[in-house]
């Protein structure tokens, strides 16, 4: 059974936990139903505490613990509802920038074919890039022309 300034300290970190569930609007309100039923039972356990009437109070205190718990558990229940919620946004969220990277890499290979069908430098006539080939061709390009200008 809880003392009078145990009870008292409980009754306001309950309140400080019920102020908290407010913040969250609409989806705590059933656990700031249940917390103020805490409150309300932790407070009469007070008062007989204070009168001495232990007897009463321990009901009260059952009580108390009774509502937190089903604070507890209505908590549980709405952040469990919200993680659902998150994780349905951010698997819509990752499809739409895999649509739109598939879009760009579309473009990008449109514009690769594109060019690799014009035959740009460094292919042979519909073969795949060889920039060695290439490299070698333009040396001994440049070298004949220092042979033709000596």
């Amino acid at each position: 059974m809880l003392s009078s300034r145990s009870s008292r300290r409980t009754a306001r970190q309950t309140d400080a936990v019920a102020k908290t569930a407010k913040e969250f609007g609409q989806p705590g309100a059933k656990a700031v139903a249940s917390l103020g039923g805490a409150c309300q039972a932790m407070s009469g356990a007070e008062a007989s505490l204070g009168g001495a009437k232990p007897g009463d109070a321990q009901g009260q205190q059952k009580q108390a613990v009774d509502e937190m718990r089903k604070a507890r558990a209505e908590l549980e229940r709405e952040r469990q509802r919200l993680a659902a919620e998150i994780e349905k946004l951010v698997k819509a969220q990752v499809m739409e920038n895999l649509r739109a990277m598939l879009e760009r890499q579309k473009s990008v290979r449109e514009a690769t074919q594109s060019l690799s069908s014009r035959g740009r430098v460094g292919r042979t006539a519909g073969g795949p890039a060889r920039p060695a080939a290439f490299a070698r061709r333009a040396a001994r390009r440049r070298h004949r022309g220092a042979d033709d200008s000596s």
